[in-house]
């Protein structure tokens, strides 16, 4: 599969005009307000080993917090999508780029200063109601520009593809986990150290992520239904799944040994699918 990427319009200027004490020559200050955002690789999320292929876009309204990389204090500015514009614009009155200044942006997490340089504090439940409701992201440092503000994100986390089907028919799905049996970190809440704008992946956090339905969704006996659960990347995990159908009272187990003693690899901003699950 391959990165995102997103074409997002356009940009703003205001400008503010101060002049020295002694009327000498004025300096003109310019501020960005708005911001086009871009994604590492194709429009289309889609697996090498996956016909599903996944489409990320905005929504209006999605808020994104920008900082100034050289400030010591990092001061998270809310910048909300505007879809009619296709571009984020301030969420409050004082949010602004200063242009010619450099900046970093996230998506679902938050930045802090340490001693070497910045972190992304990012906060990954261990349910999920929603798919992609939990999938941070960070860019890499951009320049604020008055002819046009770009900043490219990268996913933090990568998708597990999860076919199944029913036995039985009318059955739905309520609850789907997939846990590291070798204790693997698969989720969690932690920081992510970001030296020179490239990501370093945390040591910290949990071996499971369940995704939960209340509705519960509708699974076929003759066609697999995917479902995509957000991991932190890993090397060879040994997993086991466990799942809960509309009737059930409790979890099923599904060992790794029923999984053809697969290893999971999840790469960032990637997507790996699992062998098909046919569920009892």
């Amino acid at each position: 599969m391959k990165k995102f990427l997103f074409l997002l319009a356009a940009t703003g200027v205001l400008a503010a005009v101060g002049c020295s004490k002694d009327d000498a020559a004025q300096e003109e200050v310019k501020y960005v307000s708005e911001i086009k955002i871009g994604f590492e690789g194709d429009t289309r999320v889609s697996a090498s080993h996956s016909a599903a292929g996944l489409k990320f876009a905005w929504e209006d309204g999605d808020v994104i917090y920008v900082s100034r990389t050289a400030s010591e204090v990092m001061a998270n500015e809310e910048f909300k999508y505007d879809a009619s514009s296709g571009t984020f614009k301030p969420g409050n009155n004082s949010s602004s780029l200063k242009a010619g200044e450099k900046y970093i942006a996230v998506y679902n997490a938050s930045l802090t200063k340490f001693s070497d340089g910045i972190k992304v504090n990012v906060q990954q439940t261990r349910e999920i109601s929603d798919m992609f409701s939990n999938m941070p992201m960070v860019s890499t440092e951009f320049t604020a520009d008055a002819n046009g503000t770009i900043a490219t994100m990268t996913h933090i986390v990568g998708m597990v593809e999860i076919p199944v089907k029913s036995q039985d028919a009318g059955k739905k799905l309520k609850e789907i986990m997939i846990t590291a049996t070798d204790y693997t970190n698969l989720g969690g809440t932690f920081n992510m150290p970001v030296s020179d704008y490239s990501i370093s992946l945390p040591s910290g956090g949990f071996n499971y992520v369940k995704l939960k339905s209340a509705t519960g969704i509708d699974l076929n006996q003759s066609t697999a239904t995917s479902v995509f659960i957000p991991v932190l990347p890993c090397t060879n995990a040994v997993i086991a799944l466990d799942y809960k159908l509309d009737d059930d009272t409790e979890l099923q187990y599904i060992s790794n040994s029923d999984l053809g003693s697969k290893k999971l690899t999840v790469e960032r901003g990637k997507i790996t699918k699992i062998s098909e699950l046919t569920l009892e």
